[in-house]
């Protein structure tokens, strides 16, 4: 028997309610994870002037709404970026609970597999969420975002239903499907970059792209892998040429405006004085990076009271920023072809739109003969 609708628009709602919490949740782990920072400790609080944060203010979207924006307190200005990456998340959640459902076939006794579906996509849903705007941010993808997104993607493959809904909806992945998707999904950027190299002398890509493709594969079975290195392939570069004509326009020098082209980034010095990674100096004591390209953190000792905590979304390393080794010359005359673009977040978001229409864009696009 077909659930009542109104138990069905409640379970809608939480969906969307269980996004929210979790936005919340990872706009911290965004900020710190990529830091050695921990994840609970110390509590939310304002960085300027150190308050917590109020339980009543730190309720997801509405409590920034309240607030206007500011800190109760000090009236600090609290970015924008906190409510939206909630906002986001919760319409993700929302999104993937009526992709479950959306055959119309929820009934009490399909409710558990439901859930159980819903949640195995949820995870990689929010994992594909910290590792683009960590990779927007700092140009980084943490391989403690990937390896883990890596294991849930074999997990799932070995216990996800293949029947009622997830089968209708969504490609049956097994745990061979897993296996294959994670092994062609690194092997395949692991050839193009290391390709890339060896004919412009420049690096293809980073290690964190790598994994993040070997999650996606894992999580979705190596069917996906055509569609979402095709879609994320074709985003990029609309996204790299339209900020290039933009920066063009404004006649502005690239990354110098916080924009999302990157200069210098095939160069040593670029990863060297990286915010996170590099080799920096901090009361005496020098932090080394691993090799550039690296996605492992550098671990930065008292990092709490060194950065800001929940504060400011960070600017991504810019060539304009006070410790890039790029001369001003050399940014202006850089050429489009040598300039760099995170191409973690249009591989994430290929990977969320895989999910709810690739399938059915293959096998159109194959005239149905997409496995």
């Amino acid at each position: 028997m077909a659930l009542p609708p109104a138990i069905s628009s409640i379970l809608l709602f939480g969906a969307f309610a269980w996004g929210a919490i979790w936005g919340s949740f990872l706009n911290v782990v965004i900020w710190r994870l990529p830091r050695d920072m921990s994840l609970s400790r110390p509590a939310s609080h304002c960085p300027s002037c150190g308050t917590p944060i109020r339980w009543h203010d730190n309720v997801p979207i509405f409590g920034w709404l309240w607030l206007r924006g500011r800190c109760r307190d000090c009236k600090t200005p609290i970015s924008p970026r906190y409510p939206a990456v909630e906002l986001l998340v919760a319409l993700i959640g929302a999104a993937l609970w009526l992709h479950v459902v959306a055959d119309g076939r929820l009934t009490d006794d399909g409710l558990r597999i439901a859930l159980m579906e819903f949640l195995l996509l949820f995870y990689f849903a929010a994992a594909m969420v910290v590792a683009a705007f960590i990779d927007l941010d700092l140009t980084i993808i943490p391989h403690r975002v990937t390896l883990p997104t890596m294991a849930w993607g074999l997990l799932a493959g070995a216990i996800g239903a293949k029947t009622g809904v997830w089968d209708a909806l969504f490609p049956p992945v097994d745990l061979i499907d897993s296996l294959l998707g994670l092994v062609a999904g690194g092997g395949v950027l692991f050839i193009v970059f290391k390709g890339y190299s060896l004919l412009r002398g420049i690096d293809g890509g980073g290690g964190g792209d790598i994994t993040l493709l070997a999650a996606i594969g894992a999580n979705l079975g190596w069917q996906s892998l055509v569609f979402v290195l095709m879609a994320a392939s074709v985003q990029g570069l609309i996204a790299a040429l339209a900020s290039a004509l933009l920066e063009r326009r404004r006649g502005e020098a690239g990354s110098a405006s916080g924009g999302l082209l990157l200069r210098g980034a095939h160069t040593e010095e670029f990863w060297e004085e990286h915010p996170v990674l590099g080799r920096r100096v901090l009361d005496g004591e020098t932090l080394h990076s691993a090799e550039p390209g690296s996605t492992e953190p550098a671990a930065v000792r008292d990092a709490g009271d060194r950065a800001e905590v929940d504060g400011e979304p960070p600017a991504r390393p810019t060539a304009a920023d006070a410790t890039s080794p790029v001369p001003e010359a050399a940014r202006e005359e850089e050429p489009f072809l040598r300039l760099a673009i995170p191409f973690g977040p249009f591989l994430a978001l290929a990977a969320l739109e895989y999910v709810f229409f690739g399938e059915a864009a293959m096998r159109w696009f194959t005239s149905g003969m997409y496995p």
